[in-house]
């Protein structure tokens, strides 16, 4: 078999490719969050209920995880990336429809699932096509793109709903990734000179022995579900919380998480001056303390308004510590990169996945206060143990 081609310096276009499909992706991830009471109030269902539906999501995303980046790698990420886009309007032009609850809750598992074929595949891509050198900056100007689709898909969605009805949310949505998925279709090209095998279970099994070889994967894996669960665990409750607090509703809860994603485009600009003047671990230590610090803030009592403010650096101060994990999951199997950051993405949609759960358990046991501050202590225990997980320097 050829040498695959080898990585460039960077390749914008590329980056602006996948971006679009990130966006999409990213669009749709949040955009229930901030409509959970209105979908309680329409369906006739708990509020901790109906914040299942990010539980739906994140599991099926982790779980389509190890059979996408095994057929990624074997049929190429280009075209899986096309595929996932096309079947992502799909799904959700599917969730305009949704006659019920559980109707809508089963096109969430499929969305998720669909969705899951996007940006972990996409960052195995530019892991591909872009050297070490210049990666963590070319995933930060990715990942830009995934908090803006983020950012316009979580603060939208609360005031479409309002406005509109919550089926507005998804056929925004809808749009959205149809568009993409043209543009993706038409533009983004397979790498020439690489020969593709057709997946078999021994090759994948193969890869499979290849990532988990590496000691510091499963280290590296526990560390993104825990972070997972930390941080987003409370975001499908935020509209209610405001509510209960009398800071608002469904608006303003788009907004909260929209500044998340404000944050998020903070870091962007600023990543490349970030990795010149600091260690990977000295970032993640920042990340894990300055977000547990911020959701101290958050339930601190204060307008609603200074809370999007807390949310901006939070966002922040997640990609401090987000950024280093991926630039990881990219290096540990190279000839498997696809299976690799898919099992990093798995594991980070579990912890999505079961974050909720537990946020919802421990604030109906002791209130919103506890719940936020649990999910403050678990980035705390990342801010000490993950650097471990990372190079010094």
């Amino acid at each position: 078999m050829p040498p695959s081609p080898a990585p460039s310096a960077f390749p914008t276009r590329l980056i602006v490719i996948l971006g679009l499909a990130g966006f999409a992706s990213a669009f749709t991830m949040r955009a229930t969050d901030p409509v959970v009471p209105i979908l309680a109030d329409v369906f006739g269902q708990t509020v901790a209920t109906v914040a299942l539906l990010s539980t739906a999501y994140g599991i099926t995303y982790a779980l389509g995880q190890p059979i996408l980046g095994p057929i990624g790698d074997a049929l190429g990420k280009a075209r899986m990336i096309s595929i996932a886009t096309a079947a992502l309007a799909v799904a959700l032009g599917l969730s305009v429809f949704a006659p019920d609850f559980e109707s809508l809750l089963g096109l969430r598992l499929l969305t998720g699932l669909v969705a899951g074929g996007i940006i972990p595949l996409s960052m195995a891509a530019i892991g591909d096509r872009v050297e070490m050198a210049s990666r963590p900056i070319a995933l930060g100007r990715f990942i830009s793109a995934v908090i803006l689709g983020q950012m316009v898909g979580g603060a939208s969605a609360g005031m479409v709903a309002e406005q509109f009805g919550w089926r507005a949310v998804f056929g925004s949505a809808c749009v959205v990734a149809a568009v993409a998925a043209v543009l993706v279709s038409l533009m983004l090209r397979p790498r020439q000179g690489v020969t593709r095998e057709r997946p078999n279970l021994a090759t994948i099994l193969a890869n499979y022995r290849l990532v988990l070889s590496n000691p510091r994967a499963l280290t590296l894996f526990a560390c993104v579900a825990l972070e997972g669960a930390s941080m987003f665990g409370g975001f499908p409750f935020i509209a209610d919380f405001l509510i209960s607090h009398g800071g608002g509703g469904p608006t303003e809860a788009g907004l909260l998480i929209g500044g998340f994603g404000v944050g998020g485009i903070v870091f962007s600009v600023i990543v490349g001056l970030l990795i010149r003047r600091l260690r990977p671990t000295t970032m993640i230590r920042i990340g894990g303390i300055g977000m547990a610090l911020m959701l101290l803030v958050l339930v601190l009592p204060k307008p609603w308004f200074v809370d999007i403010a807390t949310m901006v650096v939070c966002g922040c101060l997640f990609y401090f510590m987000h950024n280093m994990f991926q630039t990881q999951a990219t290096e540990l199997a190279p000839t498997a990169r696809g299976l690799a950051v898919s099992l990093f993405a798995a594991a980070f949609f579990v912890g999505n996945a079961l974050g909720p759960v537990l946020f919802g358990l421990t604030r109906t046991a002791f209130g919103y206060p506890a719940a936020f501050l649990t999910s403050g202590i678990g980035l705390l225990v990342l801010a000490a143990v993950a650097p471990k997980v990372v190079p010094k320097k």
